[in-house]
């Protein structure tokens, strides 16, 4: 499975919900914080923080 884009965006501060979107769709997935920490993307400030993801650049334009 090749990770196109990740996003990472908090919702609610303190409530434990979080939004990932991964790949081009609207693929979205409700996790807690303890889910949460599971995963390789850590958020920084409401922004997305790249972490242990392999990423191809597919793009010939690149």
């Amino acid at each position: 499975m090749e990770i196109l884009v990740v996003r990472f965006k908090v919702l609610n501060q303190g409530a434990g919900a979080t939004k990932i979107g991964i790949g081009s769709g609207p693929v979205s997935l409700g996790l807690s914080d303890a889910d949460a920490q599971m995963i390789p993307v850590r958020p920084v400030f409401g922004k997305v923080s790249f972490s242990k993801i392999p990423v191809r650049n597919t793009d010939p334009r690149n």
